[in-house]
């Protein structure tokens, strides 16, 4: 490896780290998220520019997790959820325009989302030490929608899924 990439390794590991053992994205620690704490732990808050810690902030708009693949394009409603700069939850579930939501409702579709989340990271960690095959890795994939068939395929789903299990998952981020 040349000088210019020396290191590469530690400063990834360091982004990992949030992903895993115990770290603020871990899927365990999403789970445990009180149900005001999901709305701002997971989804984008007002301005997307803001620095903030939400996991879709750091999944779409950080500039530090660009080298692991972008998920860029669109607008914020690939989220599903997200909080607009009028100060309204906004709910993007079905095709179409963003409509506003209560803070009951926002929190419903909140921990809906969550729980996929949580729900994903189980089955890929159940699938950790015996993914030896293509065979096995579409056999993962196959429950993976089975168990979150109308989340698996979103991008900022399976970059967050690469985060968590960079030892066993690629870069590559399609919803095709």
């Amino acid at each position: 490896m040349g000088k210019e990439h020396d290191g590469i390794d530690a400063v990834a590991e360091k982004f990992y780290q949030k992903f895993r053992d115990e770290g603020i994205y871990f899927w365990k620690t999403l789970s445990e998220l009180s149900e005001e704490d999901i709305l701002t732990s997971i989804f984008l808050l007002g301005n997307k520019n803001e620095d903030n810690e939400s996991l879709c902030h750091a999944l779409d708009y950080n500039r530090d997790y660009d080298m692991f693949g972008g998920i860029g394009g669109g607008t914020v409603s690939k989220y599903g959820l997200f909080y607009g700069v009028d100060g309204q939850w906004k709910a993007t579930q079905e095709q179409g325009k963003p409509k506003p939501v209560t803070l009951e409702k926002a929190i419903e579709i909140g921990k809906e989302i969550r729980d996929a989340l949580v729900m994903g990271a189980i089955t890929i960690q159940k699938w950790q030490g015996s993914l030896n095959t293509v065979e096995s890795y579409c056999e993962m994939f196959k429950e993976l929608d089975s168990v979150i068939p109308k989340y698996i395929h979103k991008s900022w789903f399976l970059k967050y899924y690469y985060m968590s299990f960079p030892d066993i998952l690629l870069i590559y981020y399609s919803e095709e």
